[in-house]
C-alpha cells in the first residue's frame, strides 16, 4: 500500500474545501478510504474536547504523539505509566479507528 503524508496546513485547506463543496458530514477519511488511511497525531486532551468530534469526522487513524514514547511510559526504574496511552487506545477501539505506533525511542524523550 502506498502511503501519503500531508502537512497540517494543506490538510486543513483540503478539509475546508471538501466540506464547503459537498456541504455534508463526510470527512477526508471518507473521500480517500479506497486509497489510504488518513491519520492524525493526538494527545489524550485532543480526544476530550471538540477536537475529538473533528477527529472522528475527518480521520480513521490515530498516532499517539508523545504519550507512548519511552520517557512518559517508563519515567524511572520500576515505574510505568500506561494511563494516557491506554486512553488513546480505548478511544480508538470505541470508535473503530486504527492506531499507528510511533517511535518508542526518541532522542530527547528517554528516561534517565
Amino acid at each position: 500500500m502506498k502511503k501519503a503524508f500531508l502537512s497540517g496546513a494543506l490538510l486543513i485547506t483540503i478539509i475546508n474545501g471538501i466540506n464547503a463543496q459537498a456541504n455534508s458530514d463526510k470527512g477526508l477519511k471518507d473521500y480517500y478510504k479506497k486509497y489510504f488511511p488518513v491519520g492524525v497525531a493526538v494527545s489524550p486532551n485532543n480526544l476530550k474536547t471538540d477536537e475529538g468530534g473533528l477527529i472522528l469526522q475527518q480521520f480513521n487513524s490515530l498516532t499517539p504523539e508523545n504519550v507512548m514514547k519511552m520517557a512518559p511510559i517508563h519515567p524511572e526504574e520500576n515505574r510505568y505509566n500506561w494511563k494516557d496511552g491506554d486512553s488513546i487506545i480505548a478511544f480508538a477501539q470505541r470508535n473503530g479507528l486504527r492506531v499507528r505506533g510511533h517511535n518508542l525511542c526518541w532522542h530527547n524523550q528517554v528516561p534517565r
